[in-house]
């Protein structure tokens, strides 16, 4: 009974982050972490 359980939230857990991950996708925000982690890092190296 409890592993049931478990196995229907791990399904459900799974399935509400796929679709938050296209939702992110979709309005293109990785382009903004993306553009974050490239100034971060640079600016840690000391090119920028």
């Amino acid at each position: 009974m409890f592993l049931r359980k478990r196995i229907i939230l791990t399904l459900v857990m799974f399935i509400i982050s796929l679709i938050l991950i296209f939702v992110g996708i979709n309005k293109k925000e990785f382009e903004s972490y993306y553009r974050k982690a490239i100034n971060v890092c640079t600016q840690c190296i000391g090119i920028g």
